[in-house]
């Protein structure tokens, strides 16, 4: 720079640091409880929780304070809940599956995790969603093992 030179490598990257931000005063209307769980719980907790696919669950408070920081990155950058049927557009979807997170959590999640990360009144809290313990779509008329079609395993 001193010699009026561009660096060699302008810029570098931090894979899989997550720097907290400085919290937003304007987060203290919304709670855990009363919009954030309620978020999470129609967008994440199919995959995050006990026994789904995800790495860690989302269903408790403690659960999302100690992820803040990771799904502050992945809401962000539109990765989280992923969607890969279709590239994102403004509008309403045209898949009936759609897993893009909507504007208005988008904002109030990313607001909350900015703010102050109010817990709010448990009372404020949706009911717990029941997931089945066995098939989520149904049992199926037929389970075939591998050794039933010829594999000899």
């Amino acid at each position: 720079m001193l010699a009026h030179q561009p660096p060699q490598v302008p810029a570098t990257t931090a894979p899989g640091c997550v720097l907290e931000a400085p919290r937003n005063a304007a987060a203290a209307r919304i709670t855990y409880h009363a919009r954030v769980s309620r978020i999470l719980q129609q967008h994440c907790a199919e995959c995050h929780r006990p026994g789904g696919v995800a790495p860690f669950s989302l269903l408790t408070y403690s659960d999302v304070i100690s992820h803040a920081g990771m799904i502050r990155k992945q809401a962000n950058k539109g990765v989280m809940p992923p969607w890969f049927a279709a590239p994102v557009h403004p509008g309403p979807t045209p898949w009936a599956n759609d897993r893009t997170l909507p504007a208005q959590d988008k904002t109030d999640l990313i607001t909350w995790l900015n703010g102050e990360r109010l817990e709010g009144n448990p009372a404020d809290a949706p009911l717990a969603r029941q997931f089945p313990k066995e098939w989520e779509i149904g049992e199926p008329d037929l389970i075939a093992p591998l050794t039933q079609m010829g594999m000899g395993l």
